[in-house]
């Protein structure tokens, strides 16, 4: 009985995470392009930049 009511919160926390598909935006296509896409879809984003150029 423990068992199954610690997997069943779980799942159902991990059922939204499986159901989003997930979003690559540099791979394909520039910062401005992902920007003006989620603006359009009405999709929050946020957009982090690496200024280390040593680690990539």
């Amino acid at each position: 009985m423990k068992l199954l009511a610690l997997v069943i919160p779980f799942v159902f926390l991990a059922l939204p995470l499986m159901a989003q598909e997930p979003v690559l935006p540099y791979s394909t296509e520039s910062v401005q392009q992902f920007l003006a896409k989620n603006r359009a879809e009405k999709t929050p984003s946020i957009v982090l930049y690496n200024f280390d150029i040593e680690s990539g």
